[in-house]
């Protein structure tokens, strides 16, 4: 062993007897005793470098010369070859250099402790060490079972959140997903990025990792990516389900879900209308990792319903899931009757959203006998009578008229002045229109006055004159009339109208140009200036006119659009219209325009009956008071007819049915007896009072009391508001009995339900008791 020797700042030893400088000895400071080594072997750069996995760090570790092969060490472990970490060493200004080289590093637990050491004069020196920080973003969660509908959340935890703050996106499949997520710091120096599946479906499925993004700052160099293990996600919950569907009433119909199988306890919740529903009875199949389930809908209510599914996972804990319900609407209808033909035409029907509607469309000359021309089947029936629609036969008018209303726009002044003669002149002037009418078309003067208006243009109220003329003809068509009135017409509006001229013509004026004998008009009556000779219309004059067509239809027969309809058997006219004969009787043309009443007490089942053969015997359906029926209350139907009765919950048909299919003639009722205050128990001689309470349209009269097979008492029907009630008087039961009562009239007997009493039999134990005086005993009595 040397000792060193220090003078005037350069450290000595001694060797082969000499003194000579060493400038690889180790210094100490001799003025403090510090006994720190001064390391001839470095490693920078340190002691922290900070990176971003997949980037490329570099360290440099130097040795003083002398010294040999410099070693490595990771983690107190030698470096052993690999490709991600290489090594070099140079002498390089009488120094050893070694530079290592990682590329994408990975991340052990805490990190990376790198240093270097060498050998120098059999001596082993070693650096200080420099720990790697890589920033690494890790998942917080396994693999997930979602359930549809139910919120899940997936977390990103970037660690060393002190060296900057990354930018995060959410990745499925390897591609952006584009939901939002939030991002927090947490304790730790650690950034949490949290994707919330609010409403997870099957679109939802795959593998979900986020991707963190660091730019260039003085902290991290370079920056860098870094990407977070990927999270598998499945949503479990219901595949598939019976899409929307319309169904005819008693039609056969099943409703199939579908549902994840996550190989535990799974199990399919049905609901209707949002009430669950049991699940026993259903049938069961299993495909892979599916589960399905059938359900088998009743048909025999029309209405609209929502089934809907969901799936039920229990865990092996007992901790039940849900997943959210799929839905599915199911409309159950009723078709209507099948359509008779009509008479004179056709049907043409069409069907949307189970809404069948039906048109009369009726062949050439004829016409619809009504007025309306569809019909819609609701809930099984038509909303008319198909029989009140038909097309029936027209036949030729006895006359057409058309009414011709024209008014010229004159001021008040002229018409106070040019009244009387315009208003005497203009029968002339109706008459040079009239020189070509057919012989079958004649003119009648209607009406011929003066008349008020408003003038639209100026709103204000101007004076004019009105005239009303018709042109009336027999035994023409109306296209003739209405193409002869045209060329009338056309005439009045295009011809100047110069009444003077017209008067004078017709020696209506006298030697001094007044009227004789003038017509009554509503104009006041003045002198005229005789030397005026311009009284006289222009077409221009014309403000409005209107025309209006009447035809004259023979007996029996109605105005239908411009045709004279015939209205056939099982009708009559009334008020010009075709009404249809009532139900109860008939019309067989015998007695036109009359309806014949069946006889006694027969009934015809529609209205529109031809023949006293519709007339029969016939059932009025009634609807029970605790009950339905169908068809409704009040239809007719034939004697021999069966309804369809529902009673109401807790009420029961004379069958001890709550829903038959019944002869309409039967009145079938729908009841509830009850025997209340039954006890469960009872003690022998125990006196109890029983009530019968009977709950039904019917009136009764007796009701008796039965226990076992025997009537105990018989009792008059008493009433309270809606409901008859039997009091039974106190009766003493010795045994265990069964008990039910009984109403009854002439014709119906109703029966309640039977209750149990069961007689409870004291017994004292022990029976026999052998005590020494003043001891304590202990007796047990049981019922």
């Amino acid at each position: 062993m040397f000792v060193p020797i220090l003078l005037f700042g350069i450290c000595y030893k001694v060797t082969g007897g000499l003194l000579l400088p060493d400038p690889l000895a180790t210094a100490y400071n001799i003025g403090t005793h510090d006994e720190t080594p001064l390391n001839h072997v470095t490693l920078t750069p340190a002691p922290t470098v900070v990176t971003v996995s997949g980037n490329t760090v570099e360290l440099t570790c130097t040795a003083s010369p002398g010294a040999g092969v410099i070693h490595w060490k990771i983690n107190g472990a030698p470096l052993k070859r690999a490709s991600a970490i290489s090594t070099s060493n140079n002498i390089v200004a009488n120094e050893v250099v070694s530079i290592l080289t990682m590329v994408t590093p990975l991340t052990p637990d805490g990190g990376y402790r790198v240093a270097c050491s060498a050998v120098i004069d059999d001596t082993v020196y070693t650096s200080t060490q420099t720990e790697i920080k890589v920033l690494s973003v890790t998942s917080s969660v396994d693999d997930i079972r979602a359930l549809m509908g139910v919120p899940v959340s997936l977390y990103c935890v970037i660690e060393n959140g002190q060296y900057g703050l990354p930018s995060v996106q959410w990745y499925k499949d390897g591609e952006v997903f584009s939901d939002s997520h939030v991002f927090f710091s947490s304790d730790d120096n650690q950034y949490v990025s949290v994707l919330t599946l609010k409403n997870p479906t099957k679109y939802h499925e795959g593998d979900y990792n986020c991707r963190a993004e660091w730019g260039e700052n003085d902290k991290l160099g370079s920056g860098g990516i870094v990407e977070s293990e990927k999270v598998n996600v499945r949503v479990l919950g219901v595949v598939s389900m019976t899409e929307n569907s319309e169904v005819e009433k008693d039609s056969p119909f099943s409703i199939h879900c579908t549902v994840d199988n996550n190989h535990e306890d799974t199990a399919i919740v049905w609901r209707r209308n949002d009430i669950e529903l049991a699940s026993s009875g259903y049938a069961v199949r299993t495909q892979g990792s599916h589960l399905t389930e059938t359900k088998t809908i009743d048909t025999s209510e029309v209405g609209k319903w929502t089934y809907s599914c969901a799936a039920r996972y229990t865990d092996r804990n007992g901790d039940t899931a849900y997943s959210s319900f799929r839905s599915t609407n199911l409309t159950i209808y009723q078709s209507c009757p099948e359509l008779p033909d009509p008479k004179g035409g056709s049907w043409d029907c069409a069907e949307k959203d189970t809404v069948t509607k039906c048109s009369l469309n009726c062949s050439k000359g004829f016409v619809p006998l009504q007025g309306n021309v569809t019909l819609t089947c609701v809930d099984g029936s038509w909303n008319e009578s198909p029989n009140d629609m038909e097309c029936v036969g027209v036949t030729q008018p006895l006359s057409r008229t058309l009414t011709h209303k024209i008014l010229y726009d004159l001021p008040d002044s002229e018409v106070d002045l040019m009244g009387p003669y315009i208003i005497e002149a203009y029968p002339y002037f109706l008459e040079m229109a009239s020189r070509n009418l057919s012989g079958n078309v004649r003119l009648d003067y209607h009406s011929l006055k003066s008349a008020s208006f408003t003038r639209a243009a100026e709103n204000s109220k101007q004076s004019g004159i009105e005239f009303i003329y018709t042109l009336k003809s027999t035994s023409v068509s109306d296209a003739i009339l209405h193409e002869t009135f045209n060329e009338f017409e056309n005439f009045i509006k295009n011809t100047k109208f110069d009444a003077m001229d017209l008067l004078r013509k017709n020696n209506r004026l006298d030697s001094e140009g007044k009227l004789i004998e003038a017509r009554k008009t509503k104009t006041k009556r003045s002198s005229f200036d005789t030397s005026n000779t311009g009284f006289h219309l222009n077409p221009g004059d014309i403000t409005s006119d209107s025309t209006n067509e009447i035809i004259e239809c023979p007996e029996f027969t109605v105005n239908k659009n411009g045709y004279c309809a015939i209205c056939g058997d099982g009708w009559y006219v009334k008020d010009n219209e075709c009404e249809a004969c009532p139900i109860g009787t008939y019309q067989d043309s015998t007695e036109p325009n009359k309806c014949k009443k069946c006889p006694g007490t027969f009934s015809t089942l529609s209205t529109a009956s031809t023949s006293a053969l519709a007339c029969q015997e016939v059932c009025e359906v009634r609807k029970p008071r605790y009950g339905s029926v169908y068809p409704p209350e009040y239809t007719l139907l034939a004697a021999g007819a069966n309804v369809d009765v529902l009673c109401d919950s807790g009420f029961m048909l004379a069958n001890g049915e709550r829903q038959a299919n019944v002869p309409c003639l039967d009145k079938a009722e729908c009841f509830r007896i009850t025997l209340t205050d039954v006890p469960q128990y009872i003690i022998r001689e125990t006196p109890i009072s029983l009530m019968c309470v009977v709950e039904a349209r019917s009136t009764f009269d007796f009701c008796y009391l039965v226990r076992d097979s025997s009537v105990v008492e018989t009792v008059k029907v008493g009433f309270d508001y809606d409901r008859q009630i039997c009091e039974f008087s106190e009766t003493s039961v010795t045994d265990s009995a069964t008990l039910y009562c009984v109403a009854f009239n002439d014709d119906t007997e109703l029966a309640s339900s039977k209750s149990k009493i069961t007689l409870l039999k004291p017994t004292v134990t022990p029976s026999n008791v052998i005590s020494e005086t003043s001891a304590t005993v202990n007796l047990a009595c049981t019922a």
